[in-house]
């Protein structure tokens, strides 16, 4: 789910519906429901992720349909009725199995963490087209904006490391080694008081050592997930 920066409306894709609806924060409704339809070939679109950019214009939809995946830029303008401009598939460069998205502080480039292919896919809003793939030497799922909106940390799982996007540059800028796995980041805009222990506990966690307090644990998305995690 994304919400429209005017703050009024959510959109929310439904992966077993191959529907868009849009729905009224305040009112907590249902105002609008829009189909996805499948191309030739294509049984299903199974749209499941999506990113409105700041302007308010143009939405990102991940679909997880056919054996790669689609990537779907929507014109959100008219915020309680958005159409799907086009929709990008492998033949357009498109990586492989786009799962989550972020759009640019300029709201004019779209980042698609196309895990399969173990890159980045650069779309230009504007022309809803392809113009780049970022190689990242391993499968990413998300990525988070910091602070200043200028860099975004990219958690790279299969090799044990974060990968840092300069925007204004169009390119990795830095790797940052990290604890096993990585899957989820979310940077805060206050860094948090550290003392003697907190900064033990982090150290310990970045060695893959256990720290959680009994009765504690990790949670985890329940079911079949889209993006294929397993425990």
């Amino acid at each position: 789910m994304t919400i429209h920066p005017d703050g009024q409306y959510a959109y929310v894709p439904d992966i077993f519906g191959d529907t868009l609806s849009v729905i009224d924060i305040e009112a907590f409704e249902i105002v609008n429901q829009v189909s996805v339809e499948p191309t030739a070939g294509a049984d299903a679109v199974r749209p499941w992720m999506d990113t409105a950019a700041r302007d308010g214009e143009t939405m990102l939809v991940e679909n997880n349909g056919g054996e790669t995946g689609t990537e779907s830029v929507w014109d959100i303008s008219d915020p309680a009725n958005p159409e799907e401009v086009t929709r990008l598939t492998t033949e357009d460069n498109l990586g492989e199995l786009p799962l989550t998205s972020e759009i640019g502080p300029d709201s004019a480039v779209g980042y698609v963490f196309t895990a399969d292919t173990n890159d980045v896919t650069v779309i230009d809003l504007a022309s809803a087209e392809v113009t780049d793939r970022i190689d990242l030497g391993g499968s990413a799922f998300v990525g988070t904006w910091g602070p200043d909106g200028e860099k975004l940390y990219i958690p790279v799982q299969t090799s044990d490391e974060v990968k840092v996007l300069d925007h204004a540059a169009g390119e990795i800028v830095e790797t940052i080694s990290v604890g096993s796995q990585p899957y989820g980041a979310t940077a805060g805009r206050v860094r948090p008081q550290t003392d003697t222990a907190a900064s033990m506990l982090g150290t310990l966690a970045t060695l893959g050592i256990d720290i959680a307090a009994k009765g504690t644990g990790t949670t985890y998305c329940i079911g079949n997930c889209a993006c294929g995690h397993t425990l």
